[in-house]
């Protein structure tokens, strides 16, 4: 039979140990971590490093939230040596205070202690994001959205003490938040949406991929960034992806891992001399110059050479056996809001096809006035500890979010666009994907409806980031809807209905 509780030293040290644990649970509360192991068993592992794990009886289970976080316990060990647990609370050190954020915070945390505790085990399992119609859910939400307006209050009046003092609050409760309701923003925000892929998302995911293209030289075994089809002949990427002249350039199709290992050699085709866009030489100058900004935005539109008599579009083995046709692919300007979730195909690190599919919005390119107090009461949360970054962080956050027609950050309806003081001022979405270089020029996809490019991948950043995303830390894309405002702009209407895009 299975131990009761774990421990070293033979029978004396057992019986210490059994000793030790019955003392500690005689005096009180004792603090620890409520695990479950690989065969589903439930264990509680004391704080104190000089007392046993322990398991607990045969079908003891608690809701997801009372798991993995450090709670204090109530109740005995049985004459099996089985921790029979009677109670169990988080702490809360927001309690006792009068202050109206820690009055709030407070609620929050006894809310979670009465969903994890045994006692209420018979109501419905706790949701695993804050934005379930789960009434411990929507209880709590209405309390984060108190935090945020009276940050909101704060930062109207510009108390940067009372700003500061609510962060550090924020950085501190949403770590509980997110041990609650981890489906959100990592440790960052709560709110989150279904990332679930059904089977019909995966399929068309397989099937848009034959559309996203490597940008290699001539004659190059691997491409050094990626693009997207969007029309029999044009090929969307970023133009500092531009490393030589477009004649000196061309594109994969196929260049896939094969499940034996290795890369299916790519069908190249060629790229024609002159780019539908920039339209404008000077602009081309610019772009190779690397001079971006507000009025030149980092993406080309490049056209494929014909092929001789093959079609300029290959059929193409996705995988042994299963070939397909590249489609140009729908572009859309849908609006993608906080913690959206999305997908990112390229080309990383020069290897085969990659799907980048747990990727999120986490700066939106537009946001609500009423939006932008949390945004920034989390962006700088993870600053707070350094005064003079938490004050910088929160001057280039509302530097980058510019109001539609100059209206003013007051403005609670208007619309607030994100045009990135770490992008050059280029209209933004701020994404996490975990892409690296050569996803540059590949297209971002959104998880909703008809599953449409949103953005072109202009900055990609490694996964292994310390301490998560910060505003120093995400992926860049270009909006596609900014693009196509763009590409409108400089072709003219007429012309850019002539490229029979795929518009959404």
């Amino acid at each position: 039979m299975m131990a009761a509780f774990l421990t070293v030293g033979g029978p004396v040290g057992a019986q210490n140990s059994a000793s030790g644990l019955e003392a500690a649970l005689a005096a009180g509360e004792l603090s620890g971590e409520l695990q479950r192991n690989v065969a589903g068993d439930t264990v509680f592992r004391p704080l104190d490093p000089s007392l046993p794990l322990v398991y607990l009886p045969e079908g003891t289970d608690f809701p997801d939230g009372a798991l993995r976080r450090t709670i204090s316990v109530t109740g005995a060990l049985r004459p099996d040596g089985l921790l029979q647990v009677e109670g169990l609370t988080l702490p809360n050190p927001y309690s006792g205070s009068s202050d109206a954020a820690y009055v709030t915070a407070a609620r929050i945390v006894d809310r979670i202690n009465e969903a994890i505790d045994p006692v209420s085990l018979p109501m419905s399992p706790l949701p695993r994001t804050i934005e379930d119609p789960h009434p411990v859910a929507r209880a709590t939400k209405k309390d984060v959205d108190e935090i945020i307006r009276l940050f909101g209050a704060a930062h109207a009046t510009r108390d940067t003490a009372e700003m500061r003092r609510l962060a550090t609050l924020w950085r501190d409760l949403r770590i509980e938040l997110f041990q609650t309701f981890p489906d959100g923003i990592g440790l960052k925000s709560v709110y989150g949406t279904d990332d679930v892929y059904r089977a019909w998302r995966i399929r068309q995911i397989f099937r848009s991929s034959t559309s996203v293209v490597g940008i290699a030289e001539v004659g190059e075994a691997e491409p050094h960034c990626s693009g997207v089809l969007i029309s029999p002949t044009l090929i969307l990427t970023a133009s500092h992806c531009i490393t030589r002249p477009l004649s000196e350039l061309e594109v994969f199709f196929g260049f896939v891992e094969l499940p034996g290992g290795g890369a299916h050699p790519p069908i190249r085709r060629r790229l024609n001399a002159n780019a539908v866009i920039p339209a404008d030489t000077a602009d081309w100058t610019r772009l190779l110059q690397k001079d971006f900004g507000p009025d030149l935005l980092d993406y080309v539109v490049l056209s494929i050479e014909p092929a001789g008599n093959a079609a300029a579009i290959p059929l193409v083995e996705v995988a042994p056996g299963i070939k397909d046709t590249p489609e140009p692919q729908c572009l859309s300007r849908s609006v993608q809001n906080r913690g959206d979730p999305l997908y990112v195909i390229g080309y990383p690190e020069q290897a085969a096809l990659s799907v980048h599919t747990a990727a999120y919005v986490e700066f939106p390119y537009a946001i609500r006035g009423f939006d932008l107090p949390g945004l920034e009461l989390d962006a700088g949360s993870d600053f707070v500890s350094a005064a003079d970054t938490y004050d910088r962080v929160l001057v280039e956050l509302q530097d980058s979010y510019i109001g539609e027609n100059g209206v003013d950050r007051s403005s609670t309806f208007a619309r607030f666009y994100y045009h990135s003081m770490r992008n050059f001022g280029q209209p933004s979405l701020g994404i996490v994907a975990d892409t690296s270089q050569g996803n540059s020029g590949g297209p971002v996809y959104t998880h909703r409806k008809d599953q449409c490019v949103v953005g072109l991948l202009v900055a990609g950043k490694s996964g292994n980031w310390y301490g998560g995303p910060t505003w120093f830390q995400h992926e860049v894309a270009i909006p596609i809807e900014a693009i196509l405002d763009d590409m409108e702009h400089q072709l003219g209407a007429q012309a850019f209905a002539e490229l029979g895009l795929d518009l959404r």
